[in-house]
């Protein structure tokens, strides 16, 4: 690392720097799995196409790529057509269920989507995602992204963690009504327990799809890890830095690292390091992984995967975790009911300070 001071708040060097995170915010190397979403996006905008109503729903932890796929393939431009008469077309609206996520609050967050302005909740659930339908319609609306979902499904659960049946029924008949109603893409995204939701009633079976996203897993995804960290890494030397970091190679320590999840290998480790290294005058961002790593989690170097020998990672990577909670009642089900969704490719306390080398 280079002792030249750089003010990086100057307006010169703050755009230099700006210009080179927006190019590496970019950089995109699609896995197995999004491109399997990409093919179930596909077959929904088909739908759209034809005018038929239909749901998708994507169930992953946080990371796991939901936000990174929707986001990158659900283009409002993509759905536009010729709108004739209407002065404010909206074909694509995105909402998180609200927390506690009552689906009445639900229908009502949607309808104040489509109109613009709050809507009082003297209305029943039914009428207000009636109006909703009419006036989508009425606009052109074609895509209806809803995510933070477990929300909404965590509401059917009791105090006694068991689920309330009757009420979880409802909803999904409603839900149900209003594919069935209109010709609206619905996708609905969050944590797994949305999959279960879905996996536990029939009728949307012939309605919908569902899509699993999952994290690499250890070993049988190392080598899809480590083709598309080296991508990754292909792309960032492009970019601005004279060689490659050999990020292929430290697949093992983004795996111990992250779990494997997506959203916390680029946001937390890439992303960062890149914009470390550039600052500091790297010629990679091999030396900035481990100092990102540690103001990330504040373990200390012992529990840095990035500063282990080799052997310490693979052991680790070996070895089960031993402190794992015992799910309740509901939550063993969601467990049981993701693990059913088929898999794509294999998926589907230490000291707080920096590591040494960086003092």
């Amino acid at each position: 690392m280079t002792d030249q001071k750089i003010d990086w708040n100057e307006a010169g060097k703050a755009a230099e720097l700006d210009a080179f995170m927006v190019a590496v915010g970019h950089i995109h190397v699609p896995t197995t799995n999004f491109d399997q979403g990409v093919r179930e996006l596909e077959w929904l905008r088909r739908r759209a196409r034809r005018g038929e109503g239909s749901c998708l729903v994507v169930g992953g932890r946080s990371g796991s790529g939901k936000s990174w796929l929707l986001e990158r393939n659900l283009l409002a431009s993509e759905f536009t057509q010729d709108y004739g008469p209407l002065v404010d077309p909206l074909p694509v609206i995105s909402i998180d269920a609200p927390s506690p996520g009552h689906t009445k609050a639900l229908a009502a967050r949607l309808l104040e989507k489509v109109l613009g302005y709050a809507v009082p909740a003297r209305d029943s659930e039914p009428m207000l995602l009636d109006r909703f339908t009419k006036i989508g319609i009425a606009r052109g609306l074609k895509v209806i992204k809803i995510d933070e979902f477990q929300h909404v499904v965590n509401s059917f659960v009791r105090v006694n963690q068991s689920r309330n049946e009757d009420k979880e029924k409802i909803a999904s008949e409603n839900i149900k009504t209003q594919i069935n109603k209109a010709p609206f893409q619905w996708i609905i995204a969050g944590e797994p327990s949305v999959m279960s939701f879905f996996h536990r009633w029939e009728q949307f079976e012939g309605r919908g799809r569902k899509l699993a996203m999952q994290p690499f897993a250890w070993p049988t995804d190392k080598d899809e890890l480590a083709a598309f960290l080296d991508k990754y890494d292909e792309e960032l030397s492009g970019i601005h830095f004279g060689r490659k970091s050999g990020l292929a190679e430290m697949a093992p320590r983004f795996q111990l690292a992250t779990g494997g999840f997506y959203g916390q290998m680029v946001r937390r480790l890439l992303k960062d390091a890149a914009e470390m290294a550039f600052m500091a005058g790297d010629p990679d961002i091999s030396e900035a992984l481990s100092v990102t790593y540690e103001r990330w989690k504040r373990l200390g170097d012992r529990e840095n995967p990035f500063l282990m020998k080799m052997p310490e990672v693979a052991s680790r990577l070996c070895t089960p975790p031993t402190s794992l909670p015992v799910p309740t009642v509901p939550q063993a089900e969601i467990l049981q009911a993701a693990v059913a969704q088929p898999k794509m490719s294999g998926r589907g306390k230490g000291q707080t300070r920096e590591p040494s080398f960086a003092k």
